[in-house]
């Protein structure tokens, strides 16, 4: 999709335009965030419920994620970035919901295959997948 296309080269250009202060600031914000204790226990359950849907069985994701971003460099962003969304040959996923007109009447071309999924659990464990442990 053009739009989508467009969306992506702007926001890189953007983030190539980040100065490292700006960066820092961010990334500083974020952690703060992050390391806030849940306020309540629907926050708290809500954090279980997080691990628990990503199969986090250690109830520790978002300490993972903590230690993660304190080690993320700008440069490791903007590669990341440039490898796997702005690369022309990534895969994309179109999720569509044809109702009653059916799927060949939605693609518009642009798809070069798709493939039919009936079990979201089948399609997740025979992707490769990039998490913390």
């Amino acid at each position: 999709n053009k739009r989508i296309e467009t969306f992506l080269q702007a926001y890189f250009t953007e983030l190539s335009a980040m100065g490292d202060d700006e960066f820092e600031n961010q990334r500083q914000a974020l952690l703060l965030q992050l390391q806030e204790k849940p306020q309540n226990i629907a926050e708290q359950s809500m954090e279980f419920w997080t691990d628990m849907t990503l199969e986090y069985t250690r109830f520790d994701y978002r300490k993972q994620q903590v230690a993660a971003l304190q080690k993320l460099t700008r440069q490791e962003i903007l590669d990341y970035y440039r490898n796997l969304l702005l690369d022309k040959n990534r895969r994309q996923m179109l999720v569509v919901s044809p109702g009653k007109a059916g799927i060949r009447n939605l693609l518009d071309g642009s798809a070069q295959q798709y493939i039919y999924v009936d079990n979201v659990d089948n399609l997740k464990a025979s992707m490769p997948s990039h998490s913390f442990q």
